[in-house]
């Protein structure tokens, strides 16, 4: 009699208990392939990376370290400073994605700035590229309130507006050095690329029409079969979300040309950051030559995203690019790294605030799935 009771009373604890493991199981193999995928997209930005430290030792190394630690140090309090310069620009940028959204479902300019200053402080403490930057202001807009559809379409188009935008930094760029008499081959250099940048734009624009969003989420499926099909409806669903967004925005061509010149006044904005820092090291030029260093040598970083926050790119770009601004390459330099002390300043705080973001969206969760649990039984604690 004993025995039966004891049976009868574990049977309905084991039927409790059974649906549990197939739940953890699944869970881990789209945990795994997560991790799969994320370490997939991260190669080239760890590759990029390796290649960007390797460069700016030499360009550093190969250069008088002294001379340019002594410029570095004329900047002074002059770093203080420069986040208020770069302040402008941000806002600016800011405002050229927020206009991207339906008027309807705009998000408040307020949270487009934190979700842009976010995305530009983990590109610049992470090794990540500029679209690891767009994913996570997409995710910030999201967590504010935006719906993921249209975080998505808002981040394709700005990344269209930004290439545009980059592509006519590159001609700014080269008038700027016929302007000051430069060399006509560097001219002719950044037209080339601007040219390319347009043509890379064309195609993108293409595959966007085509639905870019629903052949990734349908391609994801493919190679992630662990994954329950009710999930992998899931994506292809959003993913066609993403993409009747994408096209709905595409129906108003004016907001991408308004997106367009805010973030080419943005690259713009950056010139001041240029003058001063050439100001303070006692290298004065003038803007046009800070206008041209910044938008060449902007327009290269911007081109060669692959590599984590131009690492690199920019410095060689600075130091190949002295001579046009009537500078040596040890100023030319500590005007660079000076801009990377300032992007340090601006991302110290941003990422301390994204990680207070984070862990109140993880708070959220936790707070709904305690609602909608149900009661746990003493004996399966």
């Amino acid at each position: 009699m004993t025995t039966g009771s004891d049976d009868s009373s574990r049977a309905p604890r084991a039927s409790r208990r059974a649906p549990r493991a197939p739940r953890r199981t699944t869970r881990d193999r789209a945990r795994g392939g997560r991790s799969a995928l994320a370490g997939g997209i991260g190669r080239p930005a760890a590759i990029g990376l390796i290649a960007g430290l390797a460069t700016i030792t030499v360009v550093v190394g190969w250069r008088d370290v002294g001379a340019i630690a002594a410029a570095l140090a004329a900047v002074g309090g002059g770093f203080l400073v420069l986040p208020l310069a770069f302040l402008p620009s941000l806002v600016l940028a800011s405002e050229g994605w927020r206009i991207l959204f339906a008027r309807d479902r705009r998000p408040r300019f307020l949270t487009a700035l934190r979700a842009m200053w976010v995305g530009r402080s983990a590109v610049t403490f992470l090794p990540l590229t500029s679209i690891g930057a767009d994913a996570i202001r997409a995710r910030v807009i999201a967590q504010s309130g935006a719906a993921g559809a249209d975080a998505a379409a808002s981040i394709v188009l700005a990344q269209t507006a930004q290439a545009l935008a980059l592509a006519l930094w590159a001609l700014v760029g080269a008038a700027g050095v016929l302007a000051i008499g430069g060399d006509d081959a560097i001219a002719f250099g950044a037209a080339a690329l601007a040219l390319l940048l347009a043509v890379g734009v064309a195609g993108y624009v293409v595959v966007q029409h085509r639905g870019v969003f629903g052949l990734g989420a349908r391609l994801l499926g493919r190679i992630a079969p662990w994954i329950g099909d009710h999930k992998r409806a899931g994506w292809r669903q959003g993913g066609d979300d993403a993409d009747r967004a994408v096209r709905a925005l595409y129906r108003d061509p004016g907001r991408l040309l308004w997106s367009v010149l805010l973030d080419l006044a943005s690259n713009l904005a950056l010139t001041v950051e240029v003058w001063l820092i050439a100001l303070w090291i006692g290298a004065p030029i003038g803007v046009v030559e800070a206008l041209a260093l910044k938008a060449l040598t902007g327009a290269v970083r911007g081109a060669v995203f692959v590599v984590p926050g131009g690492l690199g790119i920019q410095e060689a770009s600075f130091v190949l690019l002295a001579a046009q601004a009537g500078l040596t390459p040890e100023l030319a330099l500590a005007i660079s790294l000076a801009g990377r002390g300032r992007e340090l300043l601006v991302a110290l705080p941003g990422m301390i605030h994204w990680q207070r973001l984070e862990g109140r969206a993880l708070a959220r969760r936790r707070g709904t799935t305690s609602r909608t649990s149900p009661a746990t039984a003493p004996g399966e604690r």
